[in-house]
């Protein structure tokens, strides 16, 4: 996906077509740019809508919650994203660096623009809860078989891992994710795939376990899953 870059701005915000912003979003988001000058990147917490309640979000290795810039960005999205396509902003001049979203990727696009994002800039990050997620509302994309979605080349990254603290990890909780579904989906042969891609110390007992699991095991799984989510629960699969 492209977008018009004016050159009379600075920045540029996103927003779903599902979800919110708070009144404050854009003033807390310009505020992590005048505290941190470096950063050309800028993210607000954001809190997730289901079906019955809406959940705050937990985050991967933060010492406190103050506004920050992230040292090592991967580190912090092994649990939920840092930076979704409604909570982010990123400075014009940084998009050279970063590029666009890759227009033939139509899943997983934003994971792969977000690794560019980790790879390329700075990244600010606030508490401030300022967006709200909808992940209530229909979303036509998951209806998509999963033979029929283009995804990212995750491999072109990996001659970077030794360079960017937590990228290794980062990709295969990915790889985990794509092997997931589709076992899930019965493609065991692309499966596979994914899952020998990953190095297994970054994945969890549980993880491990889990991609030992039979379709049926997992779609019975993921429904109780579905349902301890929207009363409120986390099930976790590790982290």
């Amino acid at each position: 996906m492209k977008f018009a870059l004016d050159k009379k701005y600075d920045a540029i915000a996103f927003l779903d077509a599902d979800d919110y912003w708070d009144t404050n979003h854009l003033n807390v988001l310009i505020s992590l740019f005048d505290k941190f000058p470096e950063a050309e990147v800028a993210g607000a917490n954001y809190r997730l809508k289901r079906s019955r309640k809406t959940l705050r979000t937990k985050f991967s290795n933060f010492k406190d919650q103050s506004d920050q810039l992230l040292e090592h960005f991967f580190e912090h999205n092994y649990l939920n994203s840092v930076l979704n396509c409604s909570n982010v902003m990123i400075r014009i001049s940084a998009i050279k660096n970063v590029g666009y979203f890759a227009e033939k990727i139509t899943h997983y696009e934003d994971i792969d623009w977000f690794i560019r994002i980790g790879m390329n800039t700075s990244t600010a990050f606030s508490f401030t809860t300022t967006t709200t997620i909808d992940e209530a509302a229909g979303n036509r994309s998951d209806q998509i078989k999963m033979n029929d979605r283009e995804l990212p080349d995750f491999t072109i990254y990996q001659a970077k891992t030794k360079n960017h603290k937590g990228l290794e990890k980062y990709l295969d909780l990915n790889r985990f994710s794509l092997a997931i579904a589709y076992r899930m989906d019965n493609n065991i042969k692309m499966a596979s795939f994914y899952q020998q891609q990953i190095n297994s110390k970054n994945l969890s007992i549980t993880q491990q376990s889990l991609l030992k699991m039979s379709s049926l095991k997992l779609k019975s799984l993921k429904k109780t899953q579905e349902i301890l989510g929207n009363l409120g629960l986390n099930f976790r699969t590790g982290n």
